[in-house]
C-alpha cells in the first residue's frame, strides 16, 4: 500500500467521523419540507441551540482544513415559552443554517445522485444555485458525462459549469479533473455531510447504530418492513407524530418510535405488549400503504409544489423500491404521513356535508367539533398552532392558537369561543368560521386550557 493510499484511507476515516456527528443533531431540530435548508427557519430548544453550535463549530474546523465553505448558524428570534399549567418558561430559538456550495475553478457542486434500482435519490447541496434538477437527471443512469462510461456506480455528482450554466453528471473518479484544488475524498464526504444534515433538518434523519463503522456498513431493509414498523408505531401510539410536533412537545416522533421497534430498543413491557397486539392491523395497514404508494402521483405533486419537487421525487423512488437504505427512513416517514393525510382527506370528502357559517362576527358560540388537522406556523410571537375543526353538521372552523393546547387529530372536543371572521377557504372552497379566544374541554369535562388563547 502506497503512502498516498494510506493518507487517503486516514482522511476517509476522519471525515466519516464528521458525518456520524451530524446525525446526532436530530434530537433538536424540527422537520421542514424543502431541500434548500439555507432558506428555512428551524425551531430549537436552548439545549439544542448549544449542542448545534458546538457541533457546527467542530464541523467548520474540518471544513477549513479541507478549504471548503463553512456552515453558519444564525439566530433569527429568541422567545420565552410557557407550557400550559407550568410555573416556568423555556427558551425557544428560531434559527437558520446556511452553507455555500463549493465553487472551484469555474465549477459549482450542485448535488449528489444516489442510484437505485427503482430510480434516483436526489440530494441537493444547501445554497446551490440550482434547487430542482431537470427531469433528465432524475431519470439519469450512472454514466459519467466526462469519461462517457457506464459503470455500476452507487453515486454520481452534479456540477454546474459557471461559464455557460450547463450541468454535468460526473463519477467520483473524474471529479479530480474539475476540482484539483480539493481532495476528491473530502468533497465526497462533504456531500455525505450535507446530505445527512439536510435529512436531519428536513426529514428527521435519526442517529443510527449503523453509521459508526463507516458508510460501507450501511444496512438495507425491505421497504415493506420499514413501512410496517411505522404502522406499528402509529397504531401503538394512536396517532401520527411528525418531527415538528415531536420536537415542540419533546416527545418521540412516529419515526423515532418506529426505529426503536426496528432495533428492538423498546424496553417497557406494557408498550411491547401493545406493539405485539397491533401486529395484525399493522400488516393490513402496510399492504394498503404499499398499494396506494405505487399508484399515487408523487411526480404530479412535485410539479404542483416546485420547492418540494426533490422530496416527492425521492418518495416516488422509494415507493417503487423493494429495499431501502436505513438513512432514507425519513423519506418513508414522509410517505407514510402523506398517505394518512390523503386518506383522511378522501374520507372527509366522501362524507362531506355542506359547511355553513356559524354565529355572527363578534358573537360567542359553543359547539362540539372533531379536530381533523393540526399544523404549526411561525408567527410574530413564535411557533403557533392551526386547528382545523368540523362539527357533526359538516360546518368547518379554524382556530389560530398561540400555544399548543394538546388537541389530537380525529378527537372530538367542546369549544366556547368568539367568532372572529367568516371566510371561504382558498383550498377547499368551503365556508369556514374563524374563531378566537377558545376555551376547550374534553367530552368528559376535563379542561384543556384555563383561558381562551
Amino acid at each position: 500500500m502506497t503512502p498516498i493510499t494510506l493518507i487517503d484511507n486516514l482522511i476517509e476515516r476522519k471525515v466519516s467521523v464528521i458525518c456520524e456527528k451530524v446525525n446526532t443533531l436530530s434530537n433538536f431540530l424540527l422537520e421542514v419540507e424543502t431541500e434548500d435548508v439555507s432558506q428555512e427557519q428551524i425551531v430549537v430548544s436552548d439545549i439544542g441551540l448549544n449542542f448545534l453550535q458546538t457541533k457546527l463549530a467542530d464541523l467548520n474546523k474540518k471544513a477549513t482544513r479541507w478549504k471548503l465553505p463553512p456552515l453558519e448558524l444564525k439566530i433569527i428570534k429568541e422567545e420565552d415559552v410557557r407550557d400550559p399549567g407550568a410555573n416556568y418558561v423555556t427558551k425557544r430559538y428560531t434559527i437558520s443554517i446556511t452553507g455555500e456550495s463549493p465553487r472551484v475553478q469555474g465549477y459549482e457542486f450542485i448535488a449528489k445522485i444516489e442510484h437505485t434500482d427503482a430510480g434516483n435519490i436526489i440530494n441537493v447541496s444547501p445554497d446551490a444555485s440550482v434547487k430542482n434538477l431537470p427531469d433528465e437527471f432524475r431519470q439519469a443512469d450512472a454514466e459519467c458525462d466526462v469519461c462517457h462510461t457506464r459503470r455500476e456506480r452507487l453515486n454520481t455528482f452534479v456540477l454546474r459549469k459557471e461559464v455557460d450554466n450547463s450541468l454535468m453528471k460526473v463519477g467520483s473518479g473524474c471529479l479530480k479533473r474539475f476540482l484539483p484544488a480539493v481532495s476528491v475524498n473530502a468533497l465526497i464526504n462533504y456531500a455525505h455531510m450535507l446530505e445527512d444534515l439536510r435529512q436531519t433538518i428536513e426529514e428527521g434523519d435519526f442517529d443510527r447504530e449503523d453509521v459508526g463503522g463507516g458508510r460501507s456498513s450501511m444496512k438495507y431493509y425491505d421497504v415493506k418492513s420499514l413501512i410496517n414498523v411505522l404502522a406499528l408505531a402509529f397504531l401503538a401510539e394512536g396517532r401520527y407524530i411528525s418531527k415538528t410536533k415531536a420536537n415542540v412537545e419533546m416527545i418521540p416522533s412516529t419515526a423515532d418510535f418506529a426505529l426503536a421497534i426496528l432495533r428492538n430498543n423498546v424496553t417497557d413491557q406494557e408498550t411491547r405488549n401493545k406493539i405485539e397486539s397491533m401486529r395484525g392491523k399493522a400488516d393490513e395497514l402496510t399492504d394498503k400503504i404499499l398499494d396506494w404508494s405505487k399508484n399515487y402521483d408523487f411526480v404530479g405533486q412535485g410539479e404542483d409544489n416546485p420547492s418540494m419537487q426533490n422530496l416527492f421525487n425521492n418518495m416516488q423512488v422509494l415507493a417503487h423500491s423493494e429495499t431501502a437504505n436505513i438513512k432514507n427512513m425519513g423519506y418513508l416517514s414522509a410517505l407514510f404521513g402523506t398517505y394518512l393525510r390523503e386518506t383522511n382527506k378522501a374520507e372527509r370528502l366522501a362524507n362531506a356535508k355542506p359547511s355553513e357559517f356559524v354565529g355572527t362576527v363578534g358573537a360567542k358560540i359553543e359547539f362540539e367539533a372533531k379536530v381533523y388537522r393540526v399544523r404549526t406556523y411561525n408567527g410574530q410571537y413564535g411557533v403557533g398552532y392551526i386547528y382545523a375543526l368540523e362539527d357533526a353538521s359538516g360546518n368547518k372552523f379554524v382556530w389560530f392558537s398561540s400555544n399548543d393546547v394538546g388537541l389530537e387529530e380525529n378527537e372530538t372536543y367542546k369549544f366556547k369561543a368568539t367568532v372572529k371572521n367568516h371566510q371561504v377557504s382558498n383550498y377547499g372552497g368551503h365556508k369556514e368560521t374563524i374563531i378566537t379566544r377558545a376555551k376547550v374541554t374534553k367530552l368528559d369535562g376535563t379542561k384543556m386550557n384555563e383561558t381562551g388563547i
